[in-house]
């Protein structure tokens, strides 16, 4: 991806799409270290790659960055694999004269899953986001409001209720 672009670094909105890449942990400025719950945790197979994506704001930090960035690993063979769920809605072109718009996606659940975290990536021009789940009644179901997004700031949001999703429900 480096290659691909020029300059330093490679721009990378979300989990960088490399081959058949699986996000195996989040963690974001302000944030201590990500653990997951005692006994799950994420497959990496023996002899492969491992990225480690971080982000640097250069406008943010004025242009020069020391990092004491860690990356720590827990052998488990017995652990429980945690899966994790890229959701993407498509982004239309703002129409001129029009302060913002509304972005939806829908994503089903295709097997029991238990929500343990959601890291949004709004990025510099999202503003809000509602995650709910939809079980066909009338009102989905709110997962997750964040009403006042600033990504500076963005932050690895865990659940506390870890609330249970079946097959055949959908996120929106």
């Amino acid at each position: 991806l480096d290659a691909a672009q020029p300059g330093l670094g490679f721009h990378c909105y979300g989990t960088p799409e490399v081959g058949n890449s699986k996000l195996v942990g989040s963690w974001l400025v302000g944030d201590d270290a990500m653990r997951f719950p005692e006994g799950l945790g994420a497959r990496v197979p023996g002899g492969r790659p491992l990225l480690v994506q971080v982000h640097f704001n250069i406008g943010w930090t004025g242009g020069e960055y020391a990092s004491a960035l860690r990356v720590e690993a827990q052998l488990d063979p017995r652990a429980k694999v945690l899966r994790s769920e890229k959701l993407t809605a498509s982004i239309p072109e703002l129409p001129p004269h029009k302060r913002g718009i509304a972005v939806a996606s829908t994503h089903r659940i295709e097997r029991p899953t238990r929500l343990l975290a959601v890291a949004p990536q709004l990025h510099a021009r999202g503003r809000t986001l509602q995650l709910a789940v939809d079980r066909g009644a009338a009102d989905p179901t709110c997962l997750a409001t964040f009403d006042h997004w600033h990504y500076p700031a963005a932050r690895l949001v865990t659940s506390t209720t870890r609330p249970r999703l079946a097959a055949g429900d959908q996120l929106r």
